[in-house]
């Protein structure tokens, strides 16, 4: 486990802020305002590095590729290639 969690360190951020989210969530609608006001800032800093990772491989993208996507063969290795980016192992 420790392993998968060190080879995918961004859909480890990403569940893990998910779970954050709900938690966040619960505590508002159980009227516990200060928990959840004490966890919402650390969910906001774990959601900024995922938000500027995707943020930079869309505008990489449509700078290569342009708004309309490369054509036929291409724009469907595009898309898959940036659809998995964030689950292939960093080491």
């Amino acid at each position: 486990m420790r392993t998968w969690l060190k080879q995918n360190p961004f859909l480890t951020l990403g569940c893990f802020t998910l779970v954050l989210f709900f938690l966040v969530e619960a505590l508002q609608r159980e009227g516990a305002t200060v928990a959840s006001e004490r966890l919402a800032g650390p969910m906001r800093v774990f959601i900024i590095p995922m938000y500027l990772v995707w943020l930079v491989i869309t505008m990489i993208t449509v700078a290569l590729a342009g708004p309309d996507g490369l054509p036929g063969l291409f724009g469907w290795l595009s898309r898959a290639l940036h659809s998995q980016s964030a689950l292939l192992p960093t080491s």
